[in-house]
Protein backbone atom coordinates (compact mmCIF):
# COMPACT_ATOMS: atom_id res chain seq x y z
CA UNK A 1 0.00 0.00 0.00
CA UNK A 2 1.20 3.48 -0.85
CA UNK A 3 1.48 6.17 1.82
CA UNK A 4 -1.75 7.94 0.74
CA UNK A 5 -3.65 4.68 0.99
CA UNK A 6 -2.13 3.90 4.41
CA UNK A 7 -3.10 7.36 5.72
CA UNK A 8 -6.60 6.93 4.33
CA UNK A 9 -6.88 3.48 5.93
CA UNK A 10 -5.81 4.84 9.33
CA UNK A 11 -8.27 7.74 9.03
CA UNK A 12 -11.13 5.33 8.23
CA UNK A 13 -10.26 3.08 11.17
CA UNK A 14 -10.03 6.09 13.51
CA UNK A 15 -13.25 7.66 12.24
CA UNK A 16 -15.35 4.53 12.68
CA UNK A 17 -13.35 3.16 15.64
CA UNK A 18 -13.06 -0.12 13.79
CA UNK A 19 -9.77 -1.92 13.22
CA UNK A 20 -9.51 -3.34 9.72
CA UNK A 21 -6.93 -6.09 9.24
CA UNK A 22 -4.25 -5.46 6.59
CA UNK A 23 -5.41 -8.57 4.72
CA UNK A 24 -8.87 -7.02 4.39
CA UNK A 25 -7.45 -3.69 3.21
CA UNK A 26 -5.62 -5.53 0.42
CA UNK A 27 -9.00 -6.52 -1.06
CA UNK A 28 -10.61 -3.08 -0.68
CA UNK A 29 -9.72 -1.51 -4.02
CA UNK A 30 -12.46 1.14 -4.40
CA UNK A 31 -14.47 3.53 -2.20
CA UNK A 32 -17.54 1.32 -2.82
CA UNK A 33 -15.66 -1.71 -1.50
CA UNK A 34 -14.68 0.22 1.65
CA UNK A 35 -18.28 1.38 2.13
CA UNK A 36 -19.65 -2.14 1.62
CA UNK A 37 -17.07 -3.53 4.05
CA UNK A 38 -17.92 -0.94 6.72
CA UNK A 39 -21.63 -1.51 6.21
CA UNK A 40 -21.10 -5.24 6.81
CA UNK A 41 -19.14 -4.64 10.02
CA UNK A 42 -21.08 -1.75 11.60
CA UNK A 43 -24.55 -1.59 13.08
CA UNK A 44 -26.65 -0.23 10.22
CA UNK A 45 -29.99 1.53 10.46
CA UNK A 46 -32.48 2.81 7.90
CA UNK A 47 -32.43 6.40 9.13
CA UNK A 48 -30.45 8.63 11.44
CA UNK A 49 -29.83 12.36 11.73
CA UNK A 50 -26.85 13.75 9.80
CA UNK A 51 -23.61 13.22 11.70
CA UNK A 52 -22.68 16.90 11.33
CA UNK A 53 -25.93 17.89 13.03
CA UNK A 54 -25.44 15.61 16.03
CA UNK A 55 -21.79 16.64 16.11
CA UNK A 56 -22.73 20.31 16.40
CA UNK A 57 -25.37 19.65 19.07
CA UNK A 58 -22.93 17.63 21.20
CA UNK A 59 -20.20 20.25 20.75
CA UNK A 60 -22.58 23.09 21.61
CA UNK A 61 -23.85 21.26 24.70
CA UNK A 62 -20.28 20.67 25.93
CA UNK A 63 -19.24 24.29 25.32
CA UNK A 64 -22.41 25.64 26.98
CA UNK A 65 -21.89 23.42 30.02
CA UNK A 66 -18.22 24.25 30.35
CA UNK A 67 -18.73 27.99 30.01
CA UNK A 68 -22.09 28.03 31.81
CA UNK A 69 -23.73 29.77 28.87
CA UNK A 70 -27.21 29.19 27.44
CA UNK A 71 -27.13 26.99 24.35
CA UNK A 72 -29.26 29.54 22.47
CA UNK A 73 -26.27 31.95 22.63
CA UNK A 74 -24.09 29.49 20.72
CA UNK A 75 -24.63 28.99 16.99
CA UNK A 76 -22.71 27.40 14.13
CA UNK A 77 -21.12 30.76 13.25
CA UNK A 78 -19.88 31.35 16.81
CA UNK A 79 -16.13 31.07 17.38
CA UNK A 80 -15.02 29.60 20.70
CA UNK A 81 -12.72 32.59 21.17
CA UNK A 82 -15.80 34.86 21.19
CA UNK A 83 -17.23 33.00 24.17
CA UNK A 84 -14.14 32.67 26.36
CA UNK A 85 -13.41 35.79 28.36
CA UNK A 86 -11.99 34.80 31.73
CA UNK A 87 -9.90 31.67 31.05
CA UNK A 88 -7.16 30.68 28.65
CA UNK A 89 -8.73 29.19 25.54
CA UNK A 90 -6.40 26.19 25.79
CA UNK A 91 -7.92 25.31 29.19
CA UNK A 92 -11.43 25.54 27.78
CA UNK A 93 -10.45 23.45 24.76
CA UNK A 94 -9.03 20.72 27.02
CA UNK A 95 -12.14 20.74 29.23
CA UNK A 96 -14.57 20.61 26.29
CA UNK A 97 -12.55 17.81 24.67
CA UNK A 98 -12.68 15.83 27.92
CA UNK A 99 -16.48 16.29 28.08
CA UNK A 100 -16.72 14.85 24.55
CA UNK A 101 -14.25 12.00 25.10
CA UNK A 102 -11.82 13.53 22.59
CA UNK A 103 -8.22 14.60 22.59
CA UNK A 104 -7.71 18.40 22.79
CA UNK A 105 -5.98 18.30 19.39
CA UNK A 106 -9.28 17.08 17.90
CA UNK A 107 -10.77 20.50 18.71
CA UNK A 108 -7.76 22.64 17.90
CA UNK A 109 -6.68 20.82 14.74
CA UNK A 110 -5.66 23.27 12.09
CA UNK A 111 -7.22 22.84 8.64
CA UNK A 112 -3.80 23.72 7.18
CA UNK A 113 -1.14 21.02 7.39
CA UNK A 114 2.56 21.19 8.10
CA UNK A 115 4.60 24.28 8.85
CA UNK A 116 1.83 26.60 7.65
CA UNK A 117 -0.44 25.39 10.47
CA UNK A 118 1.66 27.37 12.95
CA UNK A 119 0.79 30.66 11.32
CA UNK A 120 -2.18 32.22 13.08
CA UNK A 121 -3.31 34.46 10.23
CA UNK A 122 -6.58 32.64 9.62
CA UNK A 123 -9.66 33.81 11.48
CA UNK A 124 -10.77 31.70 14.44
CA UNK A 125 -12.72 28.64 13.40
CA UNK A 126 -16.41 28.60 14.13
CA UNK A 127 -18.10 25.87 16.14
CA UNK A 128 -19.91 24.89 12.95
CA UNK A 129 -16.57 24.34 11.18
CA UNK A 130 -15.23 22.36 14.14
CA UNK A 131 -18.41 20.24 14.18
CA UNK A 132 -18.03 19.53 10.44
CA UNK A 133 -14.45 18.41 10.96
CA UNK A 134 -15.40 16.22 13.93
CA UNK A 135 -18.22 14.69 11.90
CA UNK A 136 -15.61 13.66 9.34
CA UNK A 137 -12.62 12.73 11.52
CA UNK A 138 -14.33 11.46 14.71
CA UNK A 139 -17.92 10.60 13.74
CA UNK A 140 -18.08 7.52 15.99
CA UNK A 141 -17.43 9.74 19.00
CA UNK A 142 -19.84 12.47 17.92
CA UNK A 143 -22.96 10.46 17.11
CA UNK A 144 -25.47 9.26 19.70
CA UNK A 145 -24.33 6.16 21.54
CA UNK A 146 -25.93 2.89 20.44
CA UNK A 147 -27.24 4.37 17.21
CA UNK A 148 -26.64 2.71 13.89
CA UNK A 149 -25.04 4.09 10.76
CA UNK A 150 -26.87 4.72 7.52
CA UNK A 151 -25.22 3.84 4.22
CA UNK A 152 -25.46 7.53 3.30
CA UNK A 153 -23.51 8.51 6.44
CA UNK A 154 -20.82 5.89 5.78
CA UNK A 155 -20.52 6.99 2.15
CA UNK A 156 -20.26 10.69 2.99
CA UNK A 157 -17.60 10.11 5.65
CA UNK A 158 -15.52 7.78 3.45
CA UNK A 159 -15.54 10.27 0.55
CA UNK A 160 -14.72 13.24 2.80
CA UNK A 161 -11.86 11.30 4.40
CA UNK A 162 -10.55 10.32 0.97
CA UNK A 163 -10.44 13.96 -0.09
CA UNK A 164 -9.06 15.16 3.25
CA UNK A 165 -6.30 12.56 3.54
CA UNK A 166 -5.17 12.52 -0.09
CA UNK A 167 -6.11 15.92 -1.48
CA UNK A 168 -7.92 14.21 -4.34
CA UNK A 169 -10.84 16.31 -5.55
CA UNK A 170 -14.11 14.49 -4.80
CA UNK A 171 -15.37 15.46 -8.24
CA UNK A 172 -12.70 13.10 -9.68
CA UNK A 173 -13.82 10.18 -7.56
CA UNK A 174 -16.59 7.74 -8.33
CA UNK A 175 -17.50 4.97 -5.94
CA UNK A 176 -15.88 2.56 -8.38
CA UNK A 177 -12.59 4.47 -8.81
CA UNK A 178 -9.68 2.11 -8.21
CA UNK A 179 -7.42 3.55 -5.51
CA UNK A 180 -4.23 2.63 -7.32
CA UNK A 181 -5.12 2.65 -11.01
CA UNK A 182 -7.54 5.61 -11.10
CA UNK A 183 -6.51 7.70 -8.10
CA UNK A 184 -2.76 7.05 -8.04
CA UNK A 185 -2.67 6.01 -4.39
CA UNK A 186 -0.31 3.07 -4.98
Amino acid sequence: MGLDLVEFAIAVEDAFELPIPDADWESLRTPRAVIDYLESRLAVTASAPPVVQTSFYRLRRAVASELRRPRRDIGPSTALAELVVDRPISDVTRAVAARLGLEPRDLSHSPVRGALSHLRLAPPRTLGAVAEELAMLRPAKMRPKHSGWTRAQITEIVLKLLEHETGIDRARVSLDSDFIRDLGMG
